[in-house]
């Protein structure tokens, strides 16, 4: 289709950010939780039904190697919020990367 796919970045503090995604897509039930493994929005479609379970591990395993910087006040968490459009069957799907750590030079 031909959706708009907006990326924003704001800095948090010295070296981290907060990245946020935002693209137009078919709405999802609220009742869904897209991070947990083997959820698939639409049983029709090709994919393999991992949801994104993956990305609930990379924040994990990212959180777990960046445990021994020092001054960690807040662990790196990827989250997703759902905004309504007009259209019953239209959603804006808003992905955010918190606390992202930026190596500047």
């Amino acid at each position: 289709d031909n959706s708009t796919f907006t990326v924003n970045i704001n800095s948090i503090s010295e070296n981290k950010c907060k990245i946020i995604f935002t693209n137009q897509s078919k709405r999802i039930d609220n009742h869904l939780n897209i991070f947990d493994l083997g959820i698939k929005v639409d049983e029709n479609s090709k994919g393999f039904g991992y949801g994104l379970y993956w990305a609930k591990l990379l924040e994990f395993n990212y959180n777990v190697i960046n445990q021994s910087i020092e001054n960690m006040d807040e662990n790196f968490s990827v989250q997703h919020k759902q905004i309504n459009s007009a259209s019953a069957d239209i959603g804006y799907q808003e992905f955010s990367l918190n606390n992202l750590i930026i190596e500047r030079e």
